[in-house]
């Protein structure tokens, strides 16, 4: 959902109260005529009614450049202040959705915080605190992001499910881990019942039971906890010490294999009640990868793959289309799994070709690169990764830099392979995992030591590091990881490492699959 979705897509914009006033009638017959002055001012306020009329009218067009120059004539004159909080309010609050229709954020949030500003008088709607909270969110300003977003699902619970989740997402990460405003957002949504639409936010609630911990309110971590039913929090649960305080004394967890059933039967009921959503069936076929189904997995992609490819360009069957790019990732890990790698390549170098959700495809691209590492053929690799472009996140780079390391390292070009080594050694910080794999393919084990465990002993890094250790079921390396993942193998075996996985957590295993296209 974006922000121009009004009420949060169930409706527009509230009528402007205020009828258009010709601005030359006579006023009725009085006694004494009216002072000049005043008949002045009136006058001018007809017509400054009339203008406003006039641009909220624009904005219920498709002419947004012509609505946003009107309302933020009419936003910009003294006499707005003449008009009731009512008006004053609908006629900021168009204005603001005109100023991010034209992509300008800052302003957008200057006018929603005057709209909200008015909130006493005029109750406001939620669609104003959504879409200052994007506002704020898209221009840095995330605690702010956070509190408005609180306020709207606080006042407006039963739109909580409407909420964009790549939003909610993006501003859990990027708020500061330990801080007021993101353990609000995480209360706020988990009292209002989000489920990150519709598919589960037991990720949310782990993170969520995680904080109250470390606040001392096992209570309210074990209300968290009671919530979670997916697989991945629930091994992250059982792996780190920080949770035993909250498991004590209740029953045990559910199991994380028969978690992983139950998730793939719920997803497919969703799926099949919103058959228009092809990220369910997204979601669907990542269940099946984790219980090693993987056959399962390739049919259901050949056949909603086949079913967008037989459509025509302007009737898709899927309103998100461009989520085909992970089914056909997904089908190459299938397909890789049952040892068809030259089938796995063919699907990869197709769906890097595709467009994701009208961008370009930089995800598949990075995993076809590190798959042709992975296969032996690092110069394919390469040339893979020089068509990338520039336009990927943090991590994305992260990634990038991996892949040019493990093609650098095997055809040993040592100063490529040094310089992949320097940036994610400078950027450790966007990706602390992949810097440590960096430093395995390097055989600098003293310092993946040092790192690994560093990542043990930290409050933010321990839960996904003591993730990547546990005992799943993994496919044998391909030829061009099998020296690394010995490597790796080595580290973990350390003593050292050993010591600090037993301070701070502890080893499962789980009949479950995971599968990693760099080592």
């Amino acid at each position: 959902m974006t922000p121009s979705s009004s009420r949060l897509a169930l409706c527009l914009l509230l009528p402007f109260a205020l009828a258009a006033v010709p601005g030359g009638e006579a006023a009725a017959s009085v006694a004494r005529p009216p002072a000049p002055d005043a008949v002045r001012a009136r006058e001018a306020l007809a017509q400054y009614r009339n203008r406003a009329a006039a641009a909220l009218a624009l904005a219920d067009g498709e002419d947004h450049a012509a609505a946003d120059q009107a309302l933020t004539a009419v936003i910009a004159d003294p006499l707005l202040d003449a008009l009731a909080p009512g008006d004053r309010y609908r006629l900021l609050s168009a204005a603001g959705l005109a100023a991010l229709q034209a992509g300008d954020n800052v302003r957008a949030r200057g006018i929603y915080r005057r709209a909200i500003a008015i909130d006493a008088a005029a109750p406001g709607e939620p669609d104003d605190w959504y879409r200052l909270a994007f506002a704020e969110q898209w221009s840095g300003e995330h605690e702010a992001a956070a509190t408005h977003l609180v306020r709207m699902v606080e006042g407006w619970p039963e739109f909580v499910d409407n909420l964009d989740v790549q939003l909610v997402a993006t501003l859990l990460h990027d708020l500061d881990d330990g801080s007021q405003a993101r353990l609000d957002l995480l209360q706020a949504l988990f009292d209002a019942g989000w489920t990150r639409g519709r598919i589960g936010a037991s990720t949310d609630w782990q993170t969520l039971a995680l904080m109250r911990l470390q606040r001392g309110e096992i209570d309210l971590a074990r209300a968290a906890i009671a919530r979670i039913t997916d697989p991945d929090p629930l091994a992250k649960i059982a792996s780190d010490r920080r949770f035993d305080a909250a498991l004590a004394g209740q029953p045990p967890l559910p199991a994380v294999e028969d978690a992983a059933l139950h998730m793939l039967e719920r997803l497919r009921e969703q799926a099949g009640r919103e058959p228009r959503r092809l990220s369910l069936q997204s979601e669907v076929s990542y269940a099946l990868l984790a219980l090693g189904r993987n056959q399962e997995a390739i049919d259901l992609a050949d056949a909603l793959l086949a079913r967008i490819a037989a459509a025509s360009d302007g009737d898709p069957p899927f309103d998100d289309v461009g989520e085909q790019v992970w089914l056909a990732n997904n089908r190459a890990i299938a397909m890789r799994r049952l040892g068809r790698t030259d089938e796995a390549l063919g699907e990869l170098v197709r769906a890097s070709g595709l467009d994701e959700n009208g961008e370009t495809n930089v995800s598949q691209v990075l995993n076809l690169a590190q798959f042709q590492c992975s296969l032996g053929r690092p110069r394919d690799a390469l040339a893979t990764l020089a068509r990338v472009g520039e336009n990927m996140s943090d991590y994305g780079r992260m990634v990038r830099a991996a892949a040019q390391q493990c093609a650098a390292l095997a055809v040993s070009d040592a100063a490529m392979a040094g310089q992949a080594m320097a940036y994610l050694r400078a950027h450790r910080d966007d990706a602390r995992p992949i810097f440590l794999v960096g430093l395995v393919r390097a055989n600098r084990m003293d310092e993946a030591a040092a790192t690994l465990v560093a990542l043990l002993d930290s409050e933010d890094g321990r839960e996904d590091i003591l993730l990547r250790l546990q005992d799943y079921r993994e496919p044998a390396p391909l030829p061009g990881d099998a020296e690394a993942e010995r490597h790796w193998q080595a580290l973990v075996a350390r003593a050292d490492v050993q010591a600090a996985i037993a301070r701070v957590g502890r080893v499962h295993h789980y009949d479950l699959w995971v599968d990693n296209w760099s080592m």
